[in-house]
């Protein structure tokens, strides 16, 4: 078997080839379940091809009996994850706009917040979010990486923000 994978969070790729039986198989996924399920699926497939009728069962038991019952699992504990989410209220001191700008990290670049129709924006490169509340004084939840939320903190200093920080890291307002 001749192979390669990959992916982040979210996402998932598996590319396999049999070459002595002349058949391969790319799967990708766009899910929290990824490398799970893109295995499944190709574990499956090349026993469909390769007359594995015994495993061809098994894999048939799980793609419909295991499969259904983690992915409700997984949406009834994302749907809790929200609403427990959803119940935050913001912890800011200042109107939100305060806490709009350009910050900058040396070592990690830029973060850019900005406020429009009540919303906090958050951008780094390519990855955007949207802020949400915290409890801590002064903080936000941050989604730039889907499913891996963290923490923006803001360093206040007569009633203006002048730094924030970002996984232990600090950021300058320079904007």
């Amino acid at each position: 078997v001749v192979y390669h994978f990959g992916g982040y969070t979210g996402y998932f790729a598996h590319l396999s080839f049999i070459p002595k039986k002349n058949i391969g198989i790319a799967v990708f996924t766009n899910t929290d379940m990824g490398m799970t399920a893109a295995n499944l699926i190709v574990k499956y497939a090349y026993n469909l091809y390769l007359n594995n009728h015994r495993e061809v069962k098994e894999a048939e038991k799980i793609l419909t009996k295991k499969v259904p019952k983690a992915l409700s699992k997984q949406r009834k504990y994302h749907l809790k994850h929200q609403d427990k989410l959803s119940e935050r209220t913001w912890n800011l001191s200042l109107p939100k706009e305060a806490y709009t700008g350009i910050f900058y990290n040396k070592n990690l670049g830029t973060i850019k917040i900005s406020y429009e129709n009540e919303t906090l924006f958050i951008a780094s490169g390519k990855l955007t979010t949207t802020a949400t509340p915290f409890p801590n004084p002064d903080t936000m939840r941050v989604e730039l990486i889907p499913g891996s939320g963290t923490i923006i903190g803001f360093n206040i200093k007569e009633n203006k923000v002048i730094s924030m920080y970002h996984q232990k890291e600090s950021f300058e307002r320079v904007e």
